[in-house]
């Protein structure tokens, strides 16, 4: 037992005993106890995961609770802020939300994002093509209709749009949109 006389008076070595062999610390016998399996106790399963096929503009993507329409891709042109930046263009893509659940759903400019074929993600810009998409919750049948912009390099054109939303139980609903401007 290296090591045990260092810390022979300390807790370390009867928790090691109790934790890992089940025997009461200072125990001078073994007392045969019956064992359960410890199951799922307390153990969430998976969130659900479910992911649209990839459309087009025009398209609906019905997921169980909303659906999505990507409705049209432009360019939003220049901001007083100075935005885009140098060989940028700010492009709007404009979608259309509808709540089918009776939970309030999200939605959110945030969580429409981009993926140009090189893999690299946008993620929206705070301003751009008007009217822009708010941050609201929907009541089971209402919609949200605007433009979710992005700064993108002015020499990318094909885009594989998705829209994550936050759901309840971490629920995983992505619809995704393959787009050329």
């Amino acid at each position: 037992m290296l090591g045990y006389a260092v810390v022979r008076n300390s807790l370390v070595p009867r928790l090691f005993l109790v934790v890992v062999l089940g025997v009461p610390a200072g125990c001078q016998g073994h007392r045969e106890t019956e064992t359960k399996p410890l199951g799922t106790v307390g153990v969430a399963p998976p969130p659900p995961t479910v992911r649209s096929p990839v459309l087009s503009i025009g398209q609906e993507a019905k997921l169980p609770s909303y659906s999505i329409r990507l409705l049209s891709v432009r360019d939003c042109g220049a901001t007083d802020a100075g935005i885009p930046g140098r060989n940028n263009t700010l492009l709007g893509v404009e979608v259309e939300i509808k709540s089918l659940s009776e939970r309030p759903l999200p939605v959110n400019p945030f969580y429409l994002t981009l993926t140009d074929d090189d893999h690299f993600n946008y993620t929206t810009a705070l301003l751009g093509c008007q009217p822009e998409l708010r941050a609201t919750r929907l009541s089971d049948g209402a919609t949200a209709r605007g433009f979710v912009s992005f700064e993108v390099p002015s020499d990318v054109n094909q885009f594989l749009a998705e829209y994550h939303p936050v759901l309840p139980a971490n629920a995983k609903y992505t619809a995704r949109f393959r787009f050329r401007r």
